[in-house]
């Protein structure tokens, strides 16, 4: 529930961007709730919620939650190394930073941590692996 009443307001959000349709952006004049988006999405959870056991959605929640974190801070590193704080003005002799170092350093953090977790899951229970 809690999830889905978030959800509603990043749909309204690019609802207004022009990103997804624009009547998710319908905000009622009164309580200014994305009327619209609420109500797709109270939709499209409850038919989820209908077809699916709890423990998945449980899990389902816990990955896009994590999922969206990850995707965040990629975002924060890279506008922070390669695209440089707003409204800063280079002058004609400064040269714009390569983005390479800084995807190749995303690339090599996010395999490490897939194969640690791939190892972690894998690895029997108690053994050497999984210890180390």
């Amino acid at each position: 529930m809690v999830a889905m009443l978030g959800q509603a307001r990043y749909l309204c959000v690019i609802g207004r961007s022009g990103v997804m349709p624009a009547w998710l952006a319908k905000v009622h004049p009164k309580t200014a709730t994305p009327v619209n988006a609420s109500a797709f999405l109270g939709l499209l959870t409850a038919a989820l919620a209908l077809f699916t056991e709890l423990d998945i959605l449980l899990n389902l929640v816990c990955i896009g939650t994590l999922f969206v974190f990850y995707m965040v801070s990629n975002a924060v590193v890279y506008r922070r190394y390669v695209v440089g704080p707003t409204g800063s003005s280079t002058e004609s002799g400064d040269r714009q930073p390569s983005a390479w170092p800084t995807l190749a350093f995303l690339l090599a953090f996010s395999l490490i941590a897939l194969s640690f977790t791939l190892v972690w899951k894998l690895a029997p229970e108690g053994g050497r692996t999984r210890v180390g």
